[in-house]
């Protein structure tokens, strides 16, 4: 027996609204917001950290304005308010600033000065620096950098001053081991944009090549999984996790292409921190 129409059509009609509320999710920078507040939380639980919930919600919502400034503010055009999609991530983005000046003011000084600093990179990212240099993202060979740098400074350094625990060891080695494991997760991205970057901007690549850029990102996995041994006190659950991830995480590197299905880096690598997290939120409780 055959589908009716009316089946067909409700079926078609809930698919287009799912494909749209998770490209708005998408766009909207939702889910890289839970990719950074995930890492995070993961600094909160290896370094036995309070869980501090004020903090990851300001991570969260800060992340999501930062990231839709510079991706969309160049582009808000005003024409037919409320048909162009980003319009509805304008709006998103406005209604966000309200948890986010509340969250704010639940933090320490140092928090804030560190977040505003990291703001302001965030901002030059891909705004004028100058009238020669378009954006950080625009010199060469810094954009994954800055990157790398930005998100361990927000994930690793952020719960620290919020906790003010002893300055170790561990807090160095969780501070190299996230800036090395962003780079990878951008990797797959450089690989896409291979096809719209400008050759000045010198990413990894355009100046070694992909197939050698693959190789990398699981050398560095690797020098991410040997640093774990070198905290005090390592956890076997923690270590168990930190391997399966890197085994996954080096797998969608090493196939990582330039034409790349659509939600491949957008969705798939950036869940990455999530499923990490969620991991060990289950062993840690």
């Amino acid at each position: 027996m055959g589908y009716s129409p009316y089946y067909r059509l409700m079926v078609h009609q809930f698919t287009y609204l799912a494909g749209k509320i998770f490209d708005f999710y998408l766009n909207s920078s939702i889910h890289v917001a839970l990719a950074v507040t995930s890492f995070t939380a993961l600094t909160m639980i290896h370094l036995s950290l309070n869980i501090d919930i004020d903090l990851l919600f300001f991570v969260f919502f800060s992340t999501i304005i930062g990231y839709n400034i510079t991706k969309y503010a160049y582009g808000l055009e005003p024409s037919g308010f409320g048909m162009n999609p980003r319009h509805s991530i304008l709006i998103f983005t406005l209604l966000c600033l309200i948890p986010f000046l509340f969250f704010l003011f639940t933090q320490p000084v140092p928090v804030i000065i560190l977040s505003g600093l990291m703001g302001l990179i965030t901002f030059f990212y891909s705004w004028p620096v100058s009238r020669r240099v378009s954006g950080l993202r625009s010199i060469t060979g810094l954009k994954i950098f800055v990157i790398a740098f930005v998100w361990s400074a927000v994930t690793i350094v952020l719960p620290v001053l919020s906790s003010e625990p002893l300055i170790n060891m561990n807090i160095l080695i969780e501070f190299v081991q996230r800036f090395i494991f962003v780079i990878v997760l951008t990797l797959p991205f450089d690989i896409r944009d291979i096809r719209f970057d400008t050759w000045h901007l010198g990413t990894i690549p355009q100046i070694i090549g992909i197939k050698r850029t693959r190789v990398l990102g699981v050398i560095l996995l690797c020098f991410v999984v040997l640093a774990e041994f070198f905290k005090i006190p390592g956890t076997a659950n923690q270590m168990f996790i930190l391997m399966a991830i890197s085994i996954v995480t080096g797998r969608i590197v090493m196939q990582s292409v330039v034409k790349q299905t659509q939600y491949f880096a957008s969705f798939w690598v950036e869940s990455i921190p999530i499923i990490w997290c969620g991991l060990e939120i289950i062993f840690y409780f």
